[in-house]
């Protein structure tokens, strides 16, 4: 697994930065106001909140709860990166950052030995709930690949997404590998598709889309039809399994019924 530390993080390792200077910075144990996501931990009082920016960078990461030095230093890892590479922390990021930090090593002997490392998990619980709903500070395209919070808009302004997209729970890997593989031989919006107009298609949906099992439960509505991807919003109040398994249902059923080629993918309805 690649380990890239950002700008601040290096800055710090020249410094020989120590575990014990982490716990020491009170702006990591401090609420945040306006958090892009918030998540409390079952066992404990602890609750993690994290303010993301554009492009998915974490600009803000603090905890509230008593001082714990292995959440503080949880927060000063993730200052400056995206919501992909916070995923990609493990108990080997510790051991490489603070590596040179006696006191880390005879903290860690005993901590690494948890079952459960409640940093990774509230991170992880963090990343899970953000990467499900839409962003707060601006309109996005709709959401792709959920597990590396890829997005229609991200395939498009950068093509080498697509080797990350598809390969978490792999649930959209088939119609991802349909939409990728039209999407880049369209320039331009195609206003036909397989010489009929797309609004003959769109009413073919929502005629096949009636039928299915569980359009009133989860309140589902044709909103798009661009470069072969049909979204399909939904108003239901999902999990992510149950997101990930319905989209398989639709998948199998509207390709069936409409059209093979093309990809169907779920999207959470805006709020009005």
């Amino acid at each position: 697994m690649k380990f890239s530390l950002s700008s601040h993080q290096r800055n710090g390792l020249q410094k020989m930065i120590s575990l014990r200077n982490c716990l020491s910075e009170d702006a990591y144990n401090r609420k945040l106001e306006n958090p892009s996501v918030r998540i409390t931990h079952n066992s404990s009082k602890h609750a993690l909140s994290l303010i993301f920016g554009p492009k998915d960078v974490i600009e803000a990461a603090a905890y509230e709860g008593d001082r714990d030095i292995w959440l503080s230093s949880l927060c000063y890892l993730l200052q400056g990166k995206n919501a992909q590479a916070a995923g990609e922390l493990t108990l080997k990021t510790w051991e490489k950052v603070f590596q040179k930090d006696q006191e880390f090593w005879d903290l860690w002997t005993e901590k690494s030995q948890d079952i459960f490392f409640t940093p990774l998990e509230l991170l992880k619980a963090s990343l899970d709930r953000y990467q499900g709903r839409e962003y707060l500070y601006k309109d996005t395209s709709p959401l792709i690949c959920r597990c590396f919070g890829i997005r229609e808009a991200d395939l498009r302004a950068d093509h080498s997404l697509k080797n990350k997209a598809g390969m978490g729970c792999r649930s959209c890997k088939p119609q991802l590998e349909k939409w990728i593989k039209d999407s880049e031989a369209v320039q331009k919006r195609v206003r036909h598709y397989k010489d009929r107009p797309l609004a003959d298609w769109v009413l073919l949906v929502e005629e096949k889309l009636s039928a299915f099992t569980r359009l009133s439960d989860w309140k589902l509505e044709v909103e798009s039809f661009k470069d072969k991807a049909v979204i399909i919003s939904y108003q239901k109040s999902a999990s992510q399994r149950e997101e990930e398994e319905t989209s398989k249902l639709i998948q199998a059923y509207l390709g069936t019924e409409v059209d093979p080629d093309l990809g169907f993918f779920l999207r959470r309805a805006k709020q009005r």
